[in-house]
């Protein structure tokens, strides 16, 4: 598990946002930010916990059972 310093705000917000939103796409809409770069972000937040947020196997992402239990 990941030490409390390791994660940032940014991070849980992208988390939060790519959630509420809907899509990665959408969350960097909100941010003015490239799609890339909170892809980017999602996967540095879930290599610092060690756990898989979403899966990323369809056209949207969905939300794990780990992930789920965050929110």
């Amino acid at each position: 598990m990941a030490q409390p310093d390791s994660l940032t705000l940014d991070q849980l917000r992208l988390f939060v946002s790519v959630v509420d939103d809907g899509s990665f796409s959408a969350a960097a809409r909100r941010f003015k930010r490239a799609q890339s770069a909170v892809s980017y972000g999602i996967a540095n937040l879930e290599t610092n916990l060690d756990l898989e947020l979403f899966d990323r196997t369809g056209r949207k992402p969905v939300l794990t059972p780990t992930g789920q239990s965050i929110i």
